[in-house]
């Protein structure tokens, strides 16, 4: 499908079956440990598994990188007492996930839950595990620059998977999007009007995530001087 992949950009060939990830052994913890630019590229292929057609692969992806990579990072990155804030934080979010939202004390993170909970396909339960959130929130301004690039590709296959992992990276990143925030905004201006249908359809989802998480107020603004841009 696409060109190979590198370690600066996010196009890879997605012909082959992830069905079985859950099965096999990863070293997670090496990955965590790798530079982020290799970190987010290795990220990014694995995103585009989790837009897979086929409903199992997708569901092996998500669980891969929440239940593996996501934890090895947080053992890496986070101290003791992050790491038993995120874990209580977890099991909140959990039994929000079973049926309890907007029961608890917490309206905000309620109201992100059911808001993503109608924007996101399967294999997405809603709100993506914390450790993953954490982690593709540290990696954005080297998961961003790349998905770029790959959006202003000639190649329809090469903007369509960009499209994709971008998508991937709005679910997981939530509303912790302020440094890359402009960049975001440009590219989903940029995308929405692709000429392919399915490029469009990915970058509209992915707006759909972006309004779900973040305020009006922080996004707006920008996207009025975008349109102030082009209408000059």
């Amino acid at each position: 499908n696409n060109s190979d992949n590198n370690n600066n950009g996010c196009n890879v060939r997605n012909n082959k079956d992830y069905s079985n990830l859950g099965d096999k052994t990863y070293s997670t913890s090496h990955v965590s440990s790798l530079p982020e630019s290799t970190q987010a590229a290795l990220l990014a292929i694995l995103m585009v598994g989790l837009s897979d057609p086929h409903a199992p692969t997708a569901s092996a992806v998500l669980s891969l990188v929440e239940s593996r990579i996501g934890v090895a990072w947080t053992r890496r990155h986070l101290n003791d007492t992050e790491r038993a804030e995120a874990s209580d934080l977890e099991q909140e979010e959990e039994s929000r996930r079973r049926g309890l939202e907007g029961c608890g004390d917490r309206g905000a993170i309620d109201a992100v839950l059911v808001r993503l909970a109608s924007r996101t396909p399967h294999p997405f339960p809603g709100r993506t595990a914390f450790g993953a959130r954490r982690m593709v929130t540290r990696l954005l301004p080297w998961l961003i620059q790349p998905i770029g690039k790959e959006l202003g590709e000639w190649t329809t296959e090469q903007r369509k998977t960009a499209a994709r992992v971008l998508f991937a990276t709005l679910v997981f990143a939530e509303a912790d999007v302020s440094e890359v925030l402009p960049k975001i905004m440009s590219l989903l201006c940029a995308a929405i009007g692709d000429e392919d249908k399915d490029v469009a359809l990915w970058t509209l989802s992915a707006c759909h995530v972006m309004g779900s998480c973040v305020l009006p107020k922080r996004w707006l603004p920008l996207v009025l001087d975008h349109l102030v841009a082009v209408g000059g």
